[in-house]
């Protein structure tokens, strides 16, 4: 009984997350297609780059969830290295700008 209330928990609360957080990104979606600067696009992809990555932490507790009941499915999928530290270091800037820590990353090709 207490499992199963952990998992209803973790239901709502991740449907409670998901739900505004598809509205803020369809927005985000929606600005995008309007005249910015150019900053203003950076932003506003660096904004949805981090909702995205809510999303999929969302997804991640619930993944992990069905893996306790034996019910996840795992897929391989090649990646990009660059895209991956890309991505990373995009969201760590954001963190670091906001600590008012000097950021600033570069790979060779």
């Amino acid at each position: 009984e207490k499992c199963q209330s952990s998992e209803d928990t973790i239901n709502t609360l991740a449907h409670e997350i998901r739900t505004p957080l598809q509205s803020l990104l369809g927005g985000f979606e929606v600005i995008g297609r309007g005249t910015l600067t150019k900053t203003q696009q950076s932003v506003l992809q660096d904004m949805a780059l981090c909702g995205h990555q809510i999303m999929s932490n969302v997804n991640s507790v619930l993944e992990a969830q069905r893996l306790g009941h034996g019910k996840l499915e795992l897929f391989l999928s090649k990646f990009g290295v660059p895209d991956l530290l890309q991505h990373t270091c995009t969201i760590v800037k954001h963190l670091a700008v906001n600590k008012r820590i000097s950021w600033d990353w570069g790979m060779h090709p």
